[in-house]
């Protein structure tokens, strides 16, 4: 969460393991990212589509957190856009 340095700020909670996960939520569209060892994320971005939900995943180091999640437009949740980015 440092290297995005968010505007917006997350729902913050802890897993069972131990790791701390940040959630996003704009509108009906949320992102929530869980921080592991060794500077990996795992991430799930789930929105509405008409009546269906549809949910995409992945996992990267973190500072490809950015450049995964392009195609959902991150700055919807982060509330900004970066400069290298546009």
């Amino acid at each position: 969460m440092l290297f995005l340095s968010p505007e917006k700020r997350p729902g913050l909670a802890i897993t069972g393991a131990g790791h701390i996960t940040g959630s996003w939520t704009d509108r009906d569209r949320r992102l929530t990212v869980e921080f592991l060892p060794h500077d990996n994320v795992r991430w799930v971005v789930s929105y509405r589509h008409g009546l269906e939900t549809e949910t995409f995943a992945g996992s990267v180091k973190s500072e490809r957190l950015w450049h995964s999640l392009t195609a959902y437009s991150p700055s919807r949740w982060f509330g900004y856009v970066r400069q290298s980015d546009t």
